[in-house]
């Protein structure tokens, strides 16, 4: 028995110095949250209105009308008739901060030291996060304008595991904690004898991520201790049910 503990610690040494950073294989659980993304959103739409505007998701079959509009919390949803998704194209400089709070800064010069740090980040797209507030509007027709929402809400993350906020922020490209005020216009036409109810949500761009930790500094042994998404909104949504 002796015997056969020296091997293996023979072995495992080996091991270590075939590599100068070593990652232990561990299982780890998502974060159970409620972001609904616009591309998982547009596979449901209609084939009719796929050309017919950018940045448009319609949605007519009423199966999913009604899981959608029962989601986000409109009344009577067997009487809707359409379900339609507009938000504005998202710009390549906002899925990134330019600048880093002096916090962050010196955080990134001590990365190679820290015993906990984000990898595997993936940017997920951007969609909108059923708990989160929204503001609410109804008209009824006939009436035809355009009207402009304005909403600031703050970039923040969850994990399976606790974990720095400015760890995330200066893993994902985005200061947590941060307000961004978005603002965009959408036009709403409603014929006569019908009427409409408006949703505006936050578009949120969600980066998912891999939290790992410090096992033994000395080999550079670290292991997967969970995982985690973070969020930063980057403009609005606007949901309309035309009933």
């Amino acid at each position: 028995m002796k015997a056969k503990k020296i091997f293996l610690s023979v072995c495992l040494s080996l091991a270590v110095l075939l590599s100068s950073s070593y990652v232990v294989s561990a299982n780890s659980y998502e974060v159970k949250e409620s972001f609904v993304s616009l591309d998982e959103i547009s596979k449901y739409e209609d084939k009719m209105f796929m050309d017919s505007a950018p940045n448009e998701i319609v949605i007519t079959d009423p199966i999913v009308i009604r899981k959608l509009a029962k989601e986000q919390g409109f009344p009577n949803v067997k009487d809707i008739k359409k379900l339609t998704y507009k938000f504005s194209k998202v710009k390549q400089n906002e899925l990134n901060d330019n600048e880093l709070n002096d916090n962050e800064t010196n955080l990134l010069s001590k990365l190679t030291t820290a015993r906990t740090f984000i990898s595997d980040v993936v940017d997920q797209g951007t969609g909108y996060k059923l708990v989160d507030h929204f503001d609410e509007n109804r008209y009824e027709g006939p009436i035809k304008g355009t009207y402009t929402y304005s909403r600031t809400d703050t970039s923040s993350y969850n994990a399976t595991v606790s974990l720095n906020a400015d760890i995330v922020s200066a893993g994902v490209g985005f200061t947590i904690g941060r307000n961004y005020t978005k603002s965009d216009s959408v036009t709403v036409n409603v014929p006569a004898g019908k009427k409409v109810i408006l949703k505006i949500w936050t578009n949120y761009q969600k980066k998912s991520f891999t939290i790992y930790t410090e096992y033994s500094s000395s080999i550079g042994l670290w292991y997967p201790k969970g995982t985690g998404n973070a969020y930063k909104p980057v403009g609005l949504i606007f949901t309309q049910a035309e009933y």
